[in-house]
């Protein structure tokens, strides 16, 4: 592709303006942070210079552009985040597509065809019966407009001959999921029939499925497009694409479990509400929350299956460093019912008085048949969930609790409750320690001496001095001129030093030294691009100091002379011991030369 329509795109796409699309930067003196999209943190090292336009993590090292950036969170191909970089600035990008972006592509546009048809339908004569459903369930007009709600017509073939009047070919429909091909193999069918229509849209608005719900009675309720290139359920979060600009600014996300309740919170005022699509939360879309919220509130049927796999996979949730709480729904409540039968304020009001997942699970556990008094059962299950909990602090806290309802307000039981509960909680962290020791100690021993092997031999205050160096060059070209004059790219020590170095001075030889970050995003190799982005955006006190440059120069220089000398030593000493020596050999007399300049460079 062309390399100056890369430029453009890259130039006028702000870096800070894009990635803010995508997760809360917060400002830092001239620098952005958050929380790193790529890595689960609790502390933002995820750093982006608006200068340099470049972004950085500090904890997992990864690094570049703005391209680079769409790419690896929209997990698309270069050329694609590219093509939506483009589009979004106004440049027309010719040339061929991949064929995973052709077919990308494609899908996205019959989706979109589909969608605009199963509206038209809703409107029309033969949407009725959908238009009474969602006024009886009291979706008004505008917002079904909003979600572009649709209707798939009761017929078998009704969106197959639009899809054919609009040049889609019965093939490419069915790896849209939009149509299904017949055991015989010589017909096709709508999958989706008499049905209220959800489209499903990717976080930036592209139409990726559907999710269909039956308005009669024989079949099922609801069915979901299968997995096809552009859609996978575990990944996707519905309507995230109209709710991630509240969700930023409430630094909240209320996730409920199906297409309505989201569309019911929405309309009375909810703007930061996605939902799930018949699957649990999944790492990949809590991935997608923490780029938006701080905290999400469950707000599931109690008795659901989904409530039920939040609190198994509760261990999830503190790995993405996410606070969670849970919204306690009256009984065999949803949300809709909730919101609509009961009002705005009282569904506002559970939301402030909803609970931590942690003392949520506690309350169900003591509220259940086995946790509501003391038996071996309900202490191997309160053992479970307090080995869940790292802070000791916690731990304690849910042991009072739990020994206080136990004791029925007798003081003294709940010290005799405290202590059998640290006494199970000891021998189940006693047997989870030798299970691990049998099942993993010898790959820990060896990977633990892998690591050590593998450890730079460099000294650290040599290796931080290039490291140093190399950053200076990288910020700044009267820098980078003076290091260059002592310190040709090949006298650098590491391979890292040595490539980047060879960087500099292409640029600085070019009058490119301006563009440095443009070379820098355009290397291929994905480690040095990383490695170079996180350096050029470390944070240098010694820039202005020629002193300090000159000082760090020295350092490398006397450490190559010192493995110089070592190496010459060895050389000549073996020519001792074999009488192949004598004072004025060319050996010697190197080596008199070299300890003369480590001396000078003391």
């Amino acid at each position: 592709m062309d390399s100056e329509v890369i430029r453009e795109v890259r130039e006028r796409n702000d870096i800070v303006e894009v990635i803010s699309s995508y997760i809360t930067l917060k400002r830092v003196g001239k620098n952005y942070v958050a929380l790193c999209p790529f890595h689960q943190e609790k502390t933002p090292s995820f750093t982006v210079s608006p200068d340099k336009q470049l972004w950085h993590c500090f904890g997992c090292k990864l690094g570049g552009d703005v391209i680079g950036f769409v790419q690896r969170i929209e997990n698309i191909s270069f050329g694609e985040a590219l093509r939506k970089l483009a589009e979004r600035v106004g440049i027309r990008i010719h040339g061929e597509r991949s064929k995973e972006e052709a077919l990308r592509s494609r899908l996205i546009e019959i989706n979109q065809l589909a969608m605009h048809f199963y509206e038209r339908m809703l409107w029309s004569s033969a949407g009725e019966v959908a238009r009474s459903y969602l006024k009886a369930r009291g979706v008004s007009w505008e917002i079904a407009r909003k979600f572009h709600l649709g209707y798939a017509p009761a017929e078998w073939e009704a969106l197959s001959h639009y899809l054919r009047e609009h040049s889609v070919s019965p093939e490419e429909a069915v790896s849209a999921g939009l149509l299904v091909k017949t055991e015989t193999g010589d017909k096709y069918y709508d999958r989706f029939r008499d049905r209220l229509m959800f489209p499903i849209m990717s976080r930036s608005g592209e139409v990726i499925g559907f999710g269909g719900r039956a308005l009669s009675d024989n079949t099922a309720k609801y069915i979901n497009t299968p997995e096809t290139p552009i859609f996978q359920k575990r990944n996707v979060l519905y309507a995230l694409h109209i709710a991630s600009t509240a969700i930023r600014e409430s630094g909240s996300a209320i996730v409920v479990e199906g297409y309505m309740d989201a569309i019911a919170l929405h309309q009375f005022g909810f703007a930061n509400t996605v939902a799930t699509m018949g699957t649990a939360l999944t790492p990949q879309m809590l991935s997608q929350l923490r780029r938006y919220a701080q905290t999400i509130y469950l707000a599931f049927d109690a008795d659901s299956a989904g409530m039920n796999a939040m609190l198994r996979s509760s261990l999830l949730f503190r790995q993405e460093g996410i606070k969670v709480k849970v919204v306690a729904l009256p009984k065999g409540i949803d949300p809709d019912e909730c919101v609509r039968k009961h009002g705005v304020d009282a569904f506002r009001s559970l939301l402030e008085r909803s609970l931590e997942m942690l003392d949520y699970k506690v309350e169900c556990f003591l509220s259940s048949p086995d946790g509501g008094k003391p038996s071996s059962n309900a202490l191997r299950q309160l053992t479970a969930l307090l080995m869940e909990l790292d802070d000791p602090l916690e731990r304690e806290r849910v042991m009072q609790r739990v020994a206080r309802h136990w004791a029925e307000g007798d003081g003294g039981r709940v010290i005799q409750f405290v202590e059998a509960i640290r006494s199970a909680l000891k021998r189940a962290e006693a047997m989870r320690q030798t299970a691990r020791g049998e099942t993993y100690g010898t790959g820990d021993i060896v990977e633990q001496t892998i690591i050590d092997h593998t450890k730079s031999h460099l000294p650290k205050g040599v290796e931080q001095a290039e490291r140093e160096l190399i950053a200076a060059m990288l910020q700044d070209e009267s820098v980078a001129r003076m290091v260059l004059k002592q310190l040709p790219p090949q006298e650098f020590i590491t391979e890292l030093g040595r490539q980047i170095a060879s960087i500099v001075t292409v640029c600085i030889e070019n009058n490119e030294f301006h563009n440095i970050s443009h070379y820098i995003s355009e290397l291929q190799d994905e480690r040095l691009r990383s490695e170079a982005c996180g350096l050029m955006m470390v944070e240098l006190n010694f820039l202005n100091s020629e002193e300090a440059i000159e000082g760090r120069v020295r350092t490398i220089q006397r450490f190559k002379c010192k493995q110089q000398l070592k190496v010459l030593r060895e050389t000549i000493l073996q020519k001792v011991a074999s009488g192949d020596i004598n004072i004025s050999s060319q050996e010697v007399e190197k080596l008199l030369k070299l300890e003369k300049e480590f001396r000078s460079t003391a």
